[in-house]
Order: C-alpha cells, then sequence, then structure tokens
C-alpha cells in the first residue's frame, strides 16, 4: 500500500509522473490522503481509476467536511462507474483547527469518533456496491467501532505494538527513511534493513503495510526498489 499526500510530491514530479511509477513498481493500493487546501481525494482518485485499471484508492473521510448522505451518494457513483475499487478510510483528525476551519465550531475528537460510527452505518445502509471500511487509529473506541462496523483497522506501527484486542484486519502505517534517529513510528536502515524489518510484521500475520516515504521528493524512485526487494524475500 501507498500513501499520497500532494504536498510530499508537488514540487518534483507530476500527479502522471508519480502514479506511472507507483503503478509500474506493482502498488496495488493507493490511500488519497484528506487535508485542508488540498486536492480533493474522490476527484482526484476517479480521475485515476480512469487512467488505471489496476490501483485500488483508499479515500480518507473527516466527518466534519462532508454530509453522510452526499458521501455515500459519491461512493455509489464511483462503485458503479469503476468496478468496486473504493475502499473508505474514516478519520477523526487530532487536529482541532482543521474542523474550525469547516465548521467554525470544534466538537472534540471524541465526538468525532462517534460521528465516524454514524457514517459507517450510513454507508452500509445506503451504498449499493458498498466499500470496504477502515477506521484510523487506535484508541479503544476506535478499535470497537472496528469491531462493530469496519473491515479494518489502520495504525501506527508503535501503536500496534502495544495493541489490544483487535478481531478485524490490522493495516500497519510506517514511515520509512533511510536515516537513523527518527521517531518511534519509524522504520529506519538501509533498502535490505527496511525490508527485513516490514517482513517481520508481515510474517506476524499483517497482511497489508502502508508505506509512507520520509524526504519522499528524494525517494519516490526507492519505492520500487523496495518492491524489487521485498519480493525476493
Amino acid at each position: 500500500m501507498f500513501r499520497f499526500e500532494e504536498s510530499n510530491y508537488k514540487n518534483n514530479y507530476t500527479i502522471d509522473e508519480i502514479f506511472d511509477r507507483v503503478s509500474k513498481y506493482g502498488y496495488k493500493y493507493i490511500l488519497l490522503a484528506n487535508q485542508t487546501y488540498k486536492q480533493d481525494p474522490f476527484i482526484l482518485a476517479s480521475y485515476l481509476a480512469s487512467k488505471y485499471d489496476n490501483l485500488i484508492f483508499i479515500v480518507a473521510v473527516r466527518p466534519y467536511n462532508i454530509n453522510p448522505r452526499y458521501l455515500s451518494m459519491i461512493i455509489s457513483t464511483f462503485q458503479e462507474l469503476y468496478g468496486d475499487r473504493l475502499i473508505i478510510n474514516l478519520v477523526a483528525g487530532t487536529f482541532d483547527d482543521e474542523e474550525i476551519l469547516f465548521t467554525g465550531n470544534n466538537s472534540g475528537i471524541e465526538n468525532r469518533k462517534n460521528q465516524l460510527i454514524e457514517i459507517a452505518k450510513i454507508i452500509k445502509q445506503e451504498t449499493k456496491i458498498k466499500p470496504k471500511i477502515i477506521f484510523g487509529g487506535s484508541s479503544q473506541k476506535t478499535i470497537d467501532a472496528t469491531n462493530l462496523y469496519g473491515d479494518a483497522v489502520l495504525m501506527k506501527i508503535n501503536d500496534y505494538l502495544s495493541n489490544m484486542n483487535i478481531e478485524k484486519e490490522i493495516i500497519l502505517r510506517v514511515f520509512l527513511s533511510n536515516q537513523n534517529g527518527k521517531e518511534d513510528h519509524f522504520i529506519t536502515g538501509s533498502n535490505k534493513e527496511i525490508c527485513n524489518k516490514i517482513k517481520m510484521f508481515k510474517d506476524t500475520g499483517i497482511s497489508h503495510i502502508l508505506i509512507s516515504w520520509d524526504d519522499v521528493d528524494d525517494q519516490l524512485d526507492n519505492l520500487g526498489n523496495i518492491t524489487k526487494i521485498l519480493t525476493s524475500l
């Protein structure tokens, strides 16, 4: 899995250049971030789906910037047009100022988590071709919501190492860097060392690992190098 965040790539690469490479390197699942002042992830997913029939799109959704029933309409239309290639990543967001920008209010992260549960229920009730739902986070409320209404939970590697009762699929989000001395949600080292560490998590039963590169403008081609090494292990 590959996480695309516009601000990390825009300086050196066009959208087409990035995804030509990602597709060529064999990545199947693409997470499109939901960030204020950046590209709309659903419009971007629709554009990419029309160009790359081998990619599946995980679109991040925040509870304060879209109406749940309008979201269901978007999902149903996308699934009908592109053949069940959309996954929804429900994210409460840790930064209150993002919610304030959209609504003028700060309801708090716990309320946003409750809103995500209601969104998940509406998606399941009102979409024709139902997408998989991935909850993002590691709190007990997020784990409980995943077990009841989701298909998987996405969490950082350091949260997984200390976590709890999860009945559904676990997807690890890892940040990669060739420089040591990073925070504990990074996997660091040479490309071979990074791949050996990723393999250790895969061997524990983790089905998917979502990759984000540090200093990505210099590292896009490393996505291909990582893929080659992992397939040889």
